[in-house]
């Protein structure tokens, strides 16, 4: 098991060959032997998955990972390119907003990482975690709009 997913029961390489239902859509993979946790997350303008990163765990037992001083429940693996390159670090805590979450992300990585960006990072957070502590939906769209608001200022 790695973060509490037990790496067996996930599908094969093989269901990447499925095309996704909608942009965004998230898959988890297993691949080799002893297998190992992908990320893949569909992209309806290239028609293709994309490895967005590898499920990974913390190898000092808690279930908490350090970022940037701070401790998450989720640190996931963000693969800009697609390519390993460019790899950036998102964290989230459960019962956090997605949003917050995700615009956090954006700011701070707004080098590489646009505000146009909100809700793909928001929907990826909520398709990879437990969201029985999610805020309301209408909490989430307020907050989208004032984080846009701020973000055009």
């Amino acid at each position: 098991t790695v973060g509490g997913v037990d790496l067996r029961t996930l599908p094969t390489e093989e269901a990447l060959l499925v095309p996704g239902k909608r942009e965004g859509e998230i898959k988890m993979i297993q691949r080799g032997e002893p297998p190992t946790g992908e990320v893949y997350m569909w992209s309806q303008f290239e028609g293709k998955w994309q490895k967005t990163g590898d499920l990974v765990d913390n190898p000092g037992g808690s279930s908490q990972q350090m970022l940037n001083g701070k401790l998450y429940d989720h640190v996931f693996d963000v693969d800009l390119h697609g390519d390993g390159h460019g790899m950036l670090k998102l964290g989230y805590n459960r019962g956090e907003n997605p949003f917050e979450a995700a615009q956090r992300f954006i700011w701070d990585n707004s080098e590489m990482v646009g505000q146009h960006f909100l809700d793909e990072i928001a929907r990826f957070i909520t398709n990879n975690t437990d969201q029985q502590d999610a805020p309301p939906s209408g909490l989430v769209s307020d907050y989208a709009r004032e984080a846009a608001a701020i973000a055009a200022a």
